[in-house]
């Protein structure tokens, strides 16, 4: 999570180790307000069960606080993905939002047709009017894999050892990825 108090001069708001970043321009805000507390945070999928899509658990869902804080100008918040893709010039992206009070499920909204974004080899760059929760998906027919990223979400563990098993499965039906390997990764 990441928490900041911005003013009209603009900011940064970034959650470290994950690439994960909100770019706030300056004089985004509407009329009267001078500063304001900003919070950012990754929403885990594990929150909403395991009938999630291969590309679903590929990308980042953030919270952006203030819920429903309008922009005179949009901020860039950029989401890393861990797609391999055949080209990102002509994925079909979704852009998703919700607005929903605390403690709720989402309720989640297209907003592919109302907002620009842009997609590179590791990110989407959603450039946001107003502040949600906000989730892309990427059509399934543009992906050739995973790269693999791993993310600590929540409060650091104390392990016994300076080592975390980490089971990594392929699926099958792609070509030449019918092996399950293991490694261990020091942390």
């Amino acid at each position: 999570m990441s928490s900041s108090v911005v003013s009209t001069k603009g900011g940064v708001l970034s959650i470290d180790e994950t690439g994960v970043e909100l770019h706030i321009p300056p004089n985004a805000f509407e009329a009267g307000i001078k500063e304001i507390e900003i919070d950012l945070r990754i929403i885990p999928y594990s929150s909403f069960g395991s009938s999630l899509s291969f590309e679903d658990h590929s990308t980042v869902m953030v919270e952006v606080k203030p819920n429903k804080l309008t922009l005179k100008r949009p901020a860039s918040l950029f989401l890393p993905h861990c797609l391999k893709l055949k080209s990102t010039e002509h994925c079909e992206v979704r852009i998703f939002q919700s607005h929903h009070d605390a403690g709720e499920i989402p309720s989640w909204e297209d907003i592919t047709q109302s907002v620009t974004y842009s997609l590179s080899e590791s990110c989407c760059v959603i450039h946001l009017k107003k502040f949600c929760w906000i989730k892309y998906t990427v059509h399934g027919n543009e992906v050739l894999g995973k790269n693999i990223m791993l993310y600590v979400i929540g409060e650091q563990s104390d392990y016994d050892s300076e080592y975390v098993r980490v089971d990594v499965g392929y699926y099958p039906n792609l070509p030449g990825l019918n092996r399950v390997s293991n490694t261990s990764l020091k942390h």
